[in-house]
């Protein structure tokens, strides 16, 4: 919710790309109980697409009001998360740490040597559980595709801002026969058709 996120959502909602899908998934922190977090998990997506539905209406996003753009996904507890996290920081026995939760398979028992080395390691309650308390939203949108006339212009007057297909595809849009395309990539390729 940073200023710099808002921004950037607004501008992208300025492009007017169709929107595809909108996607909510969200993770709870291990230190509670499965129940618990599976229900945290849950209300966090729902409390997060309510406020991505607002945001995106005031940044007119393409689709906004179209329910069925939406996907909310409640992951639960961020295991792979809290592993990536403790092989990064700098706590001096993350390996054992991450030893002693990867070898106990029962989650409830897995969640109390957490909770255990939490009371131990203030940097594990302080920078690594916070951080796998989040949702992450997910826009896909349809990048609109150049006009063929726009496609010819640009194969006749600058073919470099063309991908390949876009130039191949120039050739059919013709019936000059003497037009010579130059596309540069890494080498030139010289098209006559």
């Amino acid at each position: 919710k940073s200023d710099d996120d808002i921004k950037r959502l607004e501008e992208f909602a300025s492009l007017g790309y169709e929107t595809h899908s909108i996607e909510v998934k969200s993770f709870a922190s291990p230190e509670g109980s499965v129940n618990l977090n599976d229900n945290v998990s849950e209300k966090r997506a729902a409390r997060t697409l309510r406020l991505l539905k607002r945001m995106l209406r005031k940044a007119k996003l393409n689709g906004v009001d179209n329910e069925e753009l939406y996907t909310e996904i409640s992951e639960g507890e961020d295991w792979e998360g809290f592993n990536k996290l403790m092989r990064s920081s700098d706590i001096k026995d993350r390996r054992r740490i991450t030893k002693i939760v990867n070898s106990v398979e029962d989650l409830e028992k897995r969640e109390q040597a957490i909770r255990d080395m939490a009371e131990i390691y203030d940097a594990i309650e302080k920078d690594v559980l916070p951080q796998l308390r989040k949702a992450k939203i997910t826009i896909r949108s349809f990048e609109p595709k150049r006009t063929d006339s726009e496609i010819l212009d640009l194969a006749q007057n600058n073919a470099e801002e063309l991908d390949i297909k876009e130039l191949l595809f120039s050739a059919t849009l013709t019936e000059n026969r003497n037009i010579i395309i130059i596309f540069s990539v890494n080498t030139s390729i010289i098209c006559k058709y």
